[in-house]
């Protein structure tokens, strides 16, 4: 008897974790969407600038690489301020996601 007992208690012990571990808790602070800004075009050296909302900015000076991928070395401003300085590689016509804080964007960089 006092098996069926322990195993019961532990049969609702497991339930009991899985179910705690299962729920979903609501946050005030959700991460904000990333914000998409589209196909890029870019050329060898030449910078263009892109609007990230909430007073924002990024220039982007691409630097094509021997092997056809793309160095995207970026300037966020804010204010007029520089606030960070992301720089990644990138392929024609992939899209690339950025993070920098709680600056998340993403675009698709293609070579004219």
């Amino acid at each position: 008897m006092k098996m069926k007992i322990l195993k019961s208690l532990i049969i609702v012990g497991l339930f009991t974790l899985a179910s705690a571990g299962c729920s979903k808790h609501s946050s005030s602070g959700a991460a904000a969407a990333p914000t998409d800004l589209g196909v890029v075009e870019v050329s060898n050296g030449i910078q263009t600038q892109r609007d990230l909302g909430s007073g924002r900015a990024c220039i982007i000076t691409p630097k094509i690489q021997t092997d056809g991928s793309i160095m995207l070395e970026m300037k966020i401003e804010e204010s007029g301020k520089t606030i960070a300085w992301p720089r990644t590689l990138a392929t024609s016509g992939k899209p690339v996601s950025i993070s920098v804080g709680d600056i998340h964007f993403s675009l698709t960089p293609k070579i004219k």
